[in-house]
């Protein structure tokens, strides 16, 4: 099982990083980070079995909303196995439903508490990884 964690911000993504292994959330997982779009497609098409993609929608040369687009009309049926949740400080209605259409499971707008996500992902551990990959 492999992570995706994908943002701009190094330190954002050792957050999200450090809220899902240290706190012991997602136990053994292998995370593989991605700091834009661009390399999130790459991280997506190297590693077969992520189960997980955590995404920043405001990056630099690729944003997480084209990415999406972009790896649903690439890899519709992996995609649609993959635990997405949206990392962001918009909380556009459209765009939500848009996302939700690709498979987005969550939308949660900056700042993040870290501690609060990663409850939310061991709350959730069974319904997001049981039927994953």
């Amino acid at each position: 099982m492999k992570v995706l964690v994908v943002d701009d911000q190094e330190v954002f993504r050792k957050k999200m990083i450090t809220a899902l292994t240290s706190e012991g959330v997602v136990e053994d997982a292998h995370v593989v980070q991605a700091g834009d779009g661009l390399e999130a497609i790459d991280a997506f098409e190297a590693h077969e079995d992520i189960v997980l993609m955590i995404v920043d929608i405001h990056m630099p040369r690729k944003n997480g909303v084209d990415t999406l687009r972009e790896l649903n009309a690439r890899h519709a049926e992996r995609l649609s196995r993959t635990r997405i949740f949206i990392i962001t400080t918009s909380n556009d209605p459209q765009l939500r439903q848009e996302m939700k259409g690709i498979g987005v499971m969550g939308w949660l707008v900056k700042p993040i508490d870290a501690t609060g996500f990663s409850k939310m992902i061991s709350k959730n551990y069974d319904r997001l990884f049981s039927q994953a990959a």
